[in-house]
């Protein structure tokens, strides 16, 4: 199950430590200290009801005569409207102990009591019916009823019950909003139900086998005894009367781990029993555990079953030892120990805030002691989630460097062929070469086709005689693009082949100069005759060689000796990214005023809420829920007075 731990971490302004507090939280004038029932709604909406201002425990408290008529009367927390959980600290899927103070006008069972809802903000969900009371005495007694809240709800109720024909007093009506841990109970799994030791259990068998129920010979007294000597197939029983148990009532978590636990013996024969766990829909199947000693001794076996997370109902099946006589007692779930409470520690000091008018720039807090020398106060943050960080020290100066992101930088200049001039072909910045029975030309359309990007692209288009000459084109970038040696470049375009031939080889590949524009060599040649008749983005990975202080780009297009053949390629967009060129940083204003950080050390897997609250009652959430990862985790906030208590709930599975 989840095990909810609270602490109160520590009190804002004044600095200091505090403990949880196992009082009750009230619902609203759940003291009944405000005048008129206030907070309260009554149904039915005539009747005998008051609310006296002395007589309570103490002063003021409600009561519902003898007199009612109509055959009920109740009171309905927050005038008949669902309160948030959170506003009493619940969760829901937890347990706990609601609590309530009661006076009744004669002592006997049956009387007053409460009816608890579980709600979502407008509908009713579930519910645990007129909870009714024995009353010792006509004095004031205080009264408990625990209550798992439904799943899925947001919101509950409290209903305090009349007493058909007598006077009952509510007053304290609240709840302990510390969980309470329900522990898995499988009806009878001991056996010692009496007269029926069976009771609760039971049994199927498809091969004669028998079961019965002995009063003694149990790990103590009264066991189960599956028979299965001389018989086949197979014999179980199942917990609950064949009944499915729901993970709320066990207290079992969906998606956790858990230890199912059984005693067995071997009576007769020579093998142990096992478990059967199913979920609904599925199961885990059949399990058997290895025997522990020679299986004639009672011992605890143990069995690990994963809940799936869809799963809301179990049921829990032992079953038989093949050809052999087995007794089983004792069935039990074992809940995991909860985690120790997390340590909180607080510190005030200075908290730093900003504008932060951008999603995609970095912020950057720094102070100082003289408005000269700037130290930075916290991480750098990127965007305008987080706008404030927590200074521990007290600075006399804050600023705040907000910087735009690095862009990584284009080597190739007229990378999408955009500029030529009359003296140049096919474009600024690039060369034909070589060239023979073919063209390379930059058009605004070529059929139907537009560019990638821009107003132009490259066509290279080459075409045999029909004597079989060969044709080929070659174009090449112009600039010498710096890199380093011994690095990773891409090399990236957008190709689509338009017109496709045999014999032809379509590719890409990079030439390599020393830092006295020699060449040392080139790349492998890259293959794009595959690409279709789309525009598709071609990447070229390569290593710069030993010596390499700059590149130059190429693409060439080559057919053979065959007659009447052609190929065009068209290419645009072309990148080769170097290193990334950096933002620039400016100094923009900060406020600073005091501040309080709380921090603790999380766990992985457990989640966290902080709360706050004046006055140690109707706690708010501060922020959203923290999944701990195992790190320290902080928050930060405003240091207002008169003061302010600070509450991490931890939620472990």
């Amino acid at each position: 199950m989840n095990t909810i731990i609270k602490n109160l971490a520590l009190c804002a302004t004044l600095g200091s430590a505090g403990s949880a507090l196992a009082a009750p939280v009230l619902f609203p004038n759940g003291d009944f200290e405000t005048a008129a029932g206030a907070q309260w709604g009554i149904a039915p909406a005539v009747g005998n009801f008051s609310f006296p201002a002395p007589g309570g425990n103490p002063n003021g408290y409600a009561e519902m005569g003898s007199s009612q008529p109509g055959g009920f009367a109740v009171l309905i927390s927050n005038n008949d409207a669902p309160s948030p959980l959170a506003s009493l600290g619940l969760v829901a899927g937890k347990a706990y102990n609601f609590t309530y103070d009661m006076i009744t006008s004669v002592a006997g069972s049956n009387k007053g009591g409460v009816k608890i809802e579980s709600w979502t903000a407008t509908t009713a969900i579930s519910n645990t019916g007129d909870q009714r009371k024995t009353s010792l005495s006509t004095g004031w007694a205080s009264y408990t009823q625990q209550y798992t809240i439904a799943p899925t709800a947001t919101h509950i109720k409290i209903v305090p019950l009349w007493t058909p024909g007598e006077t009952v007093g509510f007053d304290n009506i609240g709840v302990n909003n510390t969980p309470v841990t329900v522990i898995p109970v499988i009806p009878n799994g001991d056996f010692e139900a009496t007269p029926n030791h069976g009771l609760n259990w039971a049994f199927f068998q498809g091969g004669g086998q028998t079961v019965n129920y002995p009063a003694v010979g149990g790990n103590p007294n009264g066991c189960a005894v599956i028979d299965s000597v001389g018989k086949g197939d197979y014999a179980v029983m199942v917990a609950n009367n064949n009944a499915s148990m729901s993970l709320v009532s066990l207290g079992l978590t969906a998606g956790q781990t858990y230890t199912f636990q059984q005693d067995m013996k071997i009576l007769a024969g020579s093998s142990i029993g096992g478990l059967k766990v199913e979920f609904v829909p599925t199961g885990t199947g059949d399990m058997y555990p290895a025997i522990i000693g020679d299986g004639t001794q009672w011992a605890t076996y143990s069995f690990q079953v994963t809940i799936p997370p869809t799963c809301t109902q179990i049921q829990v099946v032992p079953l038989w030892g093949l050809n052999s006589q087995v007794a089983y007692d004792n069935f039990k779930i074992l809940l995991p120990p909860p985690p120790a409470a997390p340590i909180v520690t607080i510190k005030t000091g200075t908290l730093v805030e900003w504008t932060a008018a951008s999603a995609v720039n970095t912020y950057q807090a720094q102070s100082s002691p003289d408005n000269l020398d700037w130290i930075n106060v916290g991480p750098v943050f990127t965007g305008n989630t987080v706008t404030g960080v927590f200074d521990a020290d007290e600075a006399a100066f804050y600023q705040v460097l907000e910087t735009t992101p690095a862009t990584p930088g284009n080597a190739v200049l007229n990378p999408g062929f955009e500029d030529n001039d009359i003296s140049t072909t096919p474009a600024n910045n690039w060369t034909i070469a070589p060239l023979f029975n073919a063209t390379a030309t930059t058009v605004g359309i070529y059929g139907a086709v537009n560019p990638h990007g821009g107003s132009k692209m490259l066509v290279m288009d080459a075409q045999t005689t029909a004597g079989g000459t060969p044709a080929e084109v070659g174009v090449r970038s112009n600039d010498f693009i710096a890199v380093t040696a011994g690095t990773t470049y891409n090399l990236s375009f957008y190709a689509t082949n338009q017109v496709t031939g045999a014999s032809f080889v379509l590719g890409a590949k990079l030439r390599y100069y020393n830092d006295f524009n020699s060449e040392i060599g080139f790349s492998a040649e890259t293959n794009f005759g595959n690409v279709g008749a789309a525009w598709t983005q071609v990447t070229v990975p390569f290593t710069t060689p030993s010596g390499a202080a700059y590149v130059k780009i190429d693409f060439f297009l080559r057919c053979g000796a065959v007659p009447s053949v052609q190929w065009v390629t068209l290419i645009d967009d072309v990148t080769l990214i170097t290193p990334l060129i950096p933002g620039d940083t400016t100094v923009i204003a900060a406020t600073d005023e005091p501040g309080v950080e709380v921090s603790w050390k999380t766990l992985t897997g457990s989640n966290y809420q902080v709360s706050t609250s004046e006055n140690l009652s109707g706690w708010s959430d501060f922020g959203g829920p923290i999944t701990g990862n195992g790190t320290t985790w902080s928050i930060v906030d405003e240091l207002t007075p008169p003061k302010k208590f600070y509450r991490v709930l931890q939620t472990t599975p």
